[in-house]
């Protein structure tokens, strides 16, 4: 990054990840506990019964001296489609390392025109969820009632007067080697939102094994923790830190 070259790679074909739709906002967040993250996205621009993205396409992958120029653009009217029959996402990672959407199975393919992804665990039962904010539409609440969760963990990280810690990143430490790092955002993206809560999915780990929590948040703060994950299958216990 100090060289001016961004350390990213564009895998989104290998990975079974490219071929969403108009897609807006997008969230990564481990439903199952398993220890790995699946994959949301929310997509669809305006519904109509004439497509228009073909012209729009070709406008775009044109010359860029043409965009500039209103009068090669086409005229939407109301009746266009712009990816307006498209479903979200829900994409949940095989063995053999892609992504595939599921969201069929889960009988949540419905078309619609959503913008953005908020995600926690409403209910308190160690699965989160989450809610889909639609344009032009009622906005969605989907409950996770996923079976055989794995273990987690649930972080809730205060200041003093009980205001939630956006800043703050998370990494556990388990037994196996592992080393998982999540942070509190309260949500980044186009329209999303998160629970500043921190959540860690850990799979079918041992009964009565501690994990080791660090905690580090803007400023130079920071704390660490043994945690034991007795009821973590579940039905965890939420621990409590302040900042001070």
């Amino acid at each position: 990054m100090a060289k001016g070259i961004a350390p990213y790679v564009d895998k989104g074909e290998q990975l079974g990840l490219s071929r969403s739709g108009w897609a807006w906002d997008a969230r990564l967040a481990d439903f199952h506990n398993d220890g790995k993250l699946e994959a949301l996205q929310a997509v669809g621009f305006s519904r109509g019964m004439v497509t228009r993205w073909p012209g729009l396409h070709e406008v775009a992958m044109g010359n860029d001296e043409l965009l500039s120029k209103a009068r090669v653009w086409h005229k939407l009217q109301p009746g266009d489609d712009l990816c307006g029959h498209l479903h979200n996402s829900f994409y949940v990672r095989a063995a053999d390392g892609r992504f595939y959407d599921v969201s069929h199975e889960m009988g949540i393919d419905d078309s619609h025109l959503s913008r953005g992804i908020a995600i926690a665990d409403v209910d308190g039962d160690g699965r989160l969820d989450y809610a889909l904010g639609n344009q032009w539409e009622d906005s969605l609440f989907l409950r996770n009632a996923s079976p055989n969760p794995g273990a987690f963990l649930g972080l809730r990280v205060r200041h003093a007067n009980r205001s939630p810690v956006i800043d703050a990143t998370a990494v556990v430490m388990l037994l196996d080697g592992r080393r998982m790092t999540a942070e509190s955002d309260g949500g980044s993206g186009h329209s999303g939102k998160r629970s500043p809560d921190i959540h860690f999915g850990f799979g079918k780990i041992g009964m009565e094994q501690m994990v080791g929590v660090e905690v580090k948040w803007r400023g130079g703060g920071s704390c660490s923790v043994l945690v034991q994950t007795r009821l973590a299958h579940g039905n965890a216990r939420r621990r409590t830190g302040q900042t001070g």
